[in-house]
This record gives C-alpha cells, sequence and structure tokens, in this order.
C-alpha cells in the first residue's frame, strides 16, 4: 500500500530543503543543478508572490516529493509543477489550480514543463491541458576567453544610475511589447523596477542618445516565461506549454 500524500504551503525555514528538492529533480532530467537557495529566497520573496500561499509542497513518508507555484501575469496564471515521482504531481496540480480559482477566479491557466519531464508532462495530460506552444532555452559554453564587445558608433555602456530606474523599466517593458502574451510588469514589482534592483553594479544600461535599455543578470523570470522563474534551465532544450481554462476551484480534493 503507498503512502499518503499531503499537500499544503512551503514553509520559510523549508527554503533549503526545497532548493534541494529543485535541484535534485534537474540533476534526474538534465544532471545539474538549476537553482540556488539564494534565487529560491529572491523568488518567494518577490512582490508578486503571496507566500506562502502561492507555493505549495507535496509530502510523503516525511520528505518533500513534489513543489508548484503560481505567476499571475494579466488574465493567465502560469503553473510550475515538478515532482520526484508521480503520484504527487495530481493532487498537487489540483491544490494550486484551487489557488488560483481562490486568488484570482476566471484566469486561464498555462502550466510549463521540459521536454523530457514526463512526470509533469503526464499529470497535465490527465487534468485536460492540451499543448499550447513550443520555446527553446540555449547555452553556450564561456570556458575561453570573450573578447572584448565592439559597441555601434555612439553606444556607450556603463552601469545603473541613481534616479534612471524608471527609464530603464520604459525602455524594457517598450523592448517586449510585441512579444508573444507580453503583459507589463507594475514597475514596483518588476525586476528592473526600483524595489528590485539591488546590486547596480549588476545592472547595465546602453546609451545611444536619449534611448536607454537594460540587462539585468540577476533577472530570474524567463522573458517568455517558458520555464520556471528560478533561473535559467542548463542545456537547448525544449519547453513546453499547455493551457486549459480555470473558471472555478479544482473538482479534486488535496491531501
Amino acid at each position: 500500500m503507498s503512502a499518503e500524500v499531503s499537500v499544503r504551503p512551503a514553509q520559510a525555514e523549508e527554503l533549503e530543503t526545497v532548493a534541494e528538492l529543485l535541484n535534485e529533480h534537474s540533476r534526474r532530467i538534465h544532471g545539474t543543478d538549476n537553482t540556488t537557495v539564494a534565487q529560491l529566497q529572491q523568488y518567494w520573496e518577490s512582490p508578486d508572490v503571496e507566500f506562502p500561499d502561492d507555493v505549495l509542497i507535496a509530502e510523503k513518508d516525511g520528505a518533500l516529493v513534489g513543489y508548484a507555484d503560481i505567476g499571475v501575469w494579466g488574465e493567465h496564471a502560469w503553473l510550475d509543477l515538478r515532482g520526484l515521482e508521480p503520484e504527487p504531481l495530481h493532487p498537487l496540480l489540483a491544490a494550486i489550480e484551487a489557488r488560483v480559482a481562490e486568488k484570482k477566479p476566471g484566469l486561464e491557466l498555462i502550466g510549463y514543463t521540459e521536454e523530457n519531464d514526463r512526470f509533469a508532462r503526464e499529470a497535465f495530460d490527465r487534468a485536460g491541458y492540451r499543448v499550447l506552444r513550443h520555446s527553446f532555452r540555449m547555452e553556450i559554453d564561456l570556458g575561453d576567453p570573450i573578447p572584448e564587445p565592439a559597441w555601434p558608433e555612439g553606444i556607450t555602456v556603463r552601469t545603473l544610475r541613481d534616479g534612471e530606474e524608471k527609464q530603464v523599466y520604459d525602455a524594457h517593458m517598450e523592448s517586449f511589447a510585441d512579444a508573444w502574451m507580453f503583459t507589463p510588469d507594475p514597475f514596483d514589482h518588476g525586476h528592473i523596477g526600483s524595489s528590485t534592483i539591488r546590486r547596480r553594479s549588476h545592472a547595465l544600461v546602453s546609451r545611444c542618445g536619449r534611448r536607454r535599455a537594460c540587462g539585468n543578470p540577476d533577472r530570474k523570470r524567463f522573458s517568455d516565461r517558458a520555464g520556471p522563474g528560478l533561473g535559467a534551465d542548463p542545456g537547448c532544450r525544449s519547453c513546453t506549454q499547455t493551457t486549459r481554462n480555470c473558471s472555478g476551484p479544482s473538482p479534486a480534493g488535496f491531501g
């Protein structure tokens, strides 16, 4: 007889344990870690996450075996679902769907998973999700010396200065305005916003006349939200987004 699976909100003191769960999941699929304790903490503490209600974990025999969280953008809720075995993912998915319905009823649910994460893909399939689109994440080995960049004439690059946050935010939002399902982040919630740039030496701006653009290596969410918001996954591989509508609580109970 299999052990009972329980689903509950994560607790702040479980940060390291949950990070290890996510890395164990990544190692089983890709052979390498994909997050750090600091990255996970930054996500849990970000303004658009209502912690702990938006972050759920599945527990079995006293061990953590599954993870789910949600991110709301516009009229869509993005579901991150990961597990070390298939059994916990069904109640975990039902629970995170119910949380979306509680938080903002009527949103369209979009789940995302790695191409070779069979457990998550089967959980989404079983719950009635359909494939929406595919995307790719690419990686390059930077072991060799990197040549100095050659900037176009008139372009200069420097670190961000006090008072420039809103200009950089506006340029960043404009640069993604024609992206698939783009929804602007509020200025005080975005990673380019004044509340989240903590290390200005890591935020670069390029200037040409009065126009600015920005690159922030600490930004953890993927630009197309094709992956889980905890740092870019290694390698070049396919991610799949699946979707279904959510007009009310999921009929399935959980743990």
